[in-house]
């Protein structure tokens, strides 16, 4: 979860307070314009269930087309574009495995970025990393294959009878998961 020690009650304290941070708040805000956007000009031909493990996959081969296959100049077009790209990615684990957008600094260096957190996972899903690791691998699959991981732990952890963090992380020790 960032760092290597234990974060302390007053960064857990200060990162309560950073979830109504205004700049977190008007970018959660912005959430369905620009999920209606990415839809529209970004990936208009997605399958029928874009939050699905087909729509994941889709998307993504369909990021590695536009960055891969443009000429560099301007790149502000990608910005905004890689953006709504990170929206998506983390609004598919979000609507599929209980997940929460959340603004965190995870790296501990006063950068917050939106992570989302996700129960059955003690580690925020930091969707910029992802998207730029999807990019920089090309092998299309990347996106998948982290949804299989997420999907396996949220099942486990539903069977578990969706445990607290502390009482999930000794289910998990206690049966090898």
């Amino acid at each position: 979860m960032g760092g290597d020690r234990p974060y302390t009650e007053a960064e857990l304290a200060q990162r309560e307070r950073d979830q109504q941070d205004p700049e977190f708040l008007t970018w959660l805000a912005a959430m369905d314009d620009e999920l209606a956007l990415f839809f529209e000009r970004d990936v208009p031909d997605m399958p029928a269930d874009p939050w699905s493990e087909e729509g994941l996959r889709h998307a993504e081969q369909a990021a590695l087309r536009y960055f891969w296959d443009r000429e560099p100049g301007d790149l502000s077009w990608r910005r905004e574009r890689e953006k709504r790209f990170r929206r998506y990615l983390g609004e598919v684990f979000v609507r599929n495995f209980e997940g929460t957008w959340m603004w965190i600094d995870v790296n501990r260096n006063g950068t917050k970025a939106p992570v989302v957190s996700e129960p059955a996972n003690p580690e925020y899903l930091q969707v910029e990393g992802q998207v730029d690791g999807a990019l920089g691998d090309r092998t299309g699959g990347a996106w998948v294959q982290l949804f299989g991981y997420a999907r396996r732990a949220y099942n486990d952890w539903v069977a578990a009878g969706r445990l607290s963090p502390d009482e999930w992380f000794d289910y998990q020790v206690e049966h090898g998961l």
